[in-house]
């Protein structure tokens, strides 16, 4: 028999040892395939590699290749963990180091080719219900079935370089062991923690991160914008979860040695012997959870409110502005108001802004001709007194604080001093079209007229604007003159409210791919925690009924094993998701707080019954391996 018919009758005949890593790296290479199948859909020819939306496939894919490495190498390690006793009986019967390696290398490479060519064949079979939901969720007809040539073709040779990796470095971290270590290595308990690098490292990483978040200085703005600083971010949460799981559960286990429970003893000792793993596997769970969480929540809450992240952006559904002496603003703006004037809630109003001088982009505004506008959007008009000053804000993600410096100098040079008497975050004009406007009473405003030059924009609402896309079609197409000579402006709300709309919901589409690998990652965590050592397991439980221990506290002490594994980490998780809602509610113009308030609601029912499935199921396991006799 040959080296490769040796490995291949040990993975048909082992099923149960490789049947989870091959899961895991099929899952790995379906999900690569479908993102290479949408990334190299004909309907996404015509965007730009450097555009946002090439940029949010291409870091989707490299995501998925880097989370493959990691999950296959994970998944690698806990087989070879289980398979240390064959590798011990193989070394006995005269197996050399080379051969070892060999035969490693080989299983590797038959199920990392196994693994591709049934990716790829599930892939093919369900792409096209992916592409249908790629149709819904981003908003487009055209994602239509296509026979993905390069993306099988790419998923071929980028999971096929990832599996030779895999299995070319895999028998080198295999250290020379006795033999007797090898045979006990599936029965041995863990290796002591070793806590205080850990605790070096993130101590020293905290105050880094406070000084980033909290510091004002230039230095501490490069810090935030670094591309360094997200990755350190991830790393203190992953080291800070790992601490908070290592020391808590020392603290439990000390709580229950002084508990009254008659299987306090046996829980303790079970956490004990496996606390390494179980902080591990809990570590790595609830960070996969939280992003997951967090990433559908806000991605979601993103794409449901691209109206009304486009109204705070800008309130109006077609704006026109000239920029030269040459465009003909009354024929533009008839061409504009003939095509617009039958649409169902049509009307239009003059935004009057007044420059203290040609350079400034803080303009005055007087009381009367805000609230005008404010009338036109329905909202609520001011009242100034003729030494106030009111603040509009020019971008809707930032206020206004204080009067802008130029602004300043103007009133003081007409022996004016004008104090904050209010302020709106609410734009009236496009986002970045000015750094924020004051808004005078009418007498100050009348005293300073002559030493401003106007400039006027012409704001049009009609209802429904986010679905007609023929009026603004039409309007520049009537205006291509125009508009291609730099004489005029117009901009309509529904072009940048599709553009965003479409580069959300593809974002969705991808996050939403992530996360749902990122939940087979920690199912597939927890079925390793749980089954791979079900053996050893049953040994122990089996010794230890026969001296009396009942099947009503064996069945305890399975539900809190369960419950640890699979329900500490996902309530750790739903804590760091609110802190990230709470944190981003600074940053965002829609609240997340609604999303994320009806999503853990049905996350935290979903565990529940998960929690219960897993428990019954796993229960029922131990009990025919304890009792079978």
């Amino acid at each position: 028999m040959t080296l490769f018919e040796f490995a291949w009758k040990n993975i048909s005949r082992d099923k149960r040892n490789y049947i989870y890593y091959f899961v895991n790296c099929v899952c790995s290479v379906f999900v690569f395939f479908l993102f290479s199948v949408l990334s190299f859909h004909p309907a996404l020819k015509v965007i730009d590699t450097h555009s946002a939306m090439g940029m949010i496939l291409a870091v989707g894919e490299a995501i998925s290749v880097g989370f493959s490495i990691c999950f296959i190498s994970y998944s690698m390690r806990c087989f070879l963990k289980n398979r240390s006793r064959q590798l011990g009986l193989i070394t006995i019967l005269g197996a050399s180091k080379k051969q070892l390696n060999r035969l490693i290398f080989m299983e590797n490479m038959l199920v990392g080719l196994l693994s591709v060519g049934t990716g790829i064949l599930f892939g093919l079979i369900f792409s096209r219900f992916f592409l249908d939901v790629a149709n819904r969720l981003i908003g487009v007809s055209n994602f239509t079935f296509y026979f993905p040539t390069q993306a099988i073709l790419l998923t071929v040779v980028v999971m096929g370089l990832v599996f030779l990796g895999i299995a070319y470095f895999t028998p080198k971290c295999i250290r020379k062991k006795e033999v007797v270590r090898l045979l006990k290595a599936e029965f041995k308990d863990d290796k002591p923690q070793k806590l205080i690098p850990v605790l070096v490292v993130f101590f020293l990483l905290v105050p880094i991160l406070l000084w980033a978040f909290a510091g004002a200085s230039p230095s501490a703005r490069t810090m935030q914008s670094s591309v360094l600083f997200p990755f350190l971010l991830v790393l203190a949460a992953v080291l800070g979860t790992y601490l908070l799981f290592s020391v808590g559960m020392r603290l439990w286990m000390a709580v229950q040695i002084k508990g009254r429970s008659n299987i306090r003893l046996l829980c303790v000792g079970d956490q004990r012997a496996k606390l390494k793993t179980n902080v591990q596997s809990m570590t790595i769970s609830a960070i996969l959870y939280a992003v997951s969480f967090f990433a559908v929540i806000i991605l979601f809450s993103v794409s449901a409110n691209v109206k009304t992240e486009t109204e705070k952006i800008f309130p109006y559904a077609l704006t026109y502005n000239t920029w030269t002496e040459q465009a003909d603003a009354a024929r533009d703006l008839a061409v504009i108001e003939n095509e617009l004037q039958d649409l169902p809630g049509y009307k239009m109003t003059d935004i009057r802004l007044w420059y203290p001088d040609a350079e400034s982009r803080s303009p005055i505004m007087a009381q009367s001709d805000y609230n005008q506008i404010m009338d036109f959007l329905g909202r609520e008009s001011i009242t100034l007194s003729d030494t106030g000053v009111y603040l509009v804000a020019g971008s809707a993600d930032q206020s206004l604080d204080k009067i802008p410096s130029g602004t300043e100098q103007f009133f003081r040079a007409n022996q004016l001093s004008l104090s904050v008497e209010g302020q709106s975050d609410q734009v009236i004009t496009l986002t970045g079209f000015t750094r924020g406007i004051c808004v005078v009473s009418d007498a100050v405003f009348r005293v300073l007229e002559s030493q401003l030059t106007e400039k006027t924009i012409t704001a049009f609402l009609y209802d429904d604007w986010e679905n007609n896309s023929e009026s603004p079609d039409r309007i520049f197409t009537a205006l291509e003159d125009t508009l291609q000579k730099g004489d005029a402006n117009v901009v309509s709300a529904y072009r940048y409210y599709r553009s965003s709309q479409i580069q959300n919901n593809l974002t969705l589409y991808i996050g939403g791919m992530l996360s749902f690998v990122f939940l087979l990652a920690v199912a597939s965590f927890v079925y390793s925690r749980l089954y791979s050592e079900v053996d050893k397991d049953c040994w122990k439980f089996r010794s230890i009924v026969k001296i009396g221990l009942s099947g009503k506290e064996l069945s305890s002490v399975l539900s809190r094993l369960v419950f640890m594994i699979l329900c500490v980490p996902f309530g750790v998780a739903l804590v760091y998701l609110w802190v990230g809602v709470f944190i981003t509610e600074r940053y965002t113009l829609v609240s997340n707080i609604p999303t994320a308030l009806a999503f853990t609601a049905f996350l935290i029912v979903l565990q529940i019954i998960l929690y219960l499935w897993v428990r019954n199921a796993y229960r029922k396991n131990v009990f025919q391996k304890v009792y079978e006799s």
